[in-house]
């Protein structure tokens, strides 16, 4: 991990953390990574600051208009 954080120039304990995070059954295979990074990021909460409700609240105010 040593070389490897060298060589891209990044922390040993960023590459310890997406190998630890990333690594399968059969080890760390790139493609599975993105997989498993994608899936991460469409599970995570994300805010949503224009609600319906606020949709709804906006399109009233603006035909009042």
């Amino acid at each position: 991990m040593s070389e490897i954080s060298i060589k891209l120039n990044k922390s040993q304990s960023t590459i310890s953390r997406e190998i630890a995070r990333n690594t399968g059954g059969l080890g760390y295979r790139y493609k599975q990574a993105q997989r498993f990074t994608s899936e991460r990021h469409a599970k995570k909460n994300k805010s949503v600051k224009l609600t319906a409700d606020l949709k709804q609240t906006i399109t009233t105010y603006l035909q009042k208009d």
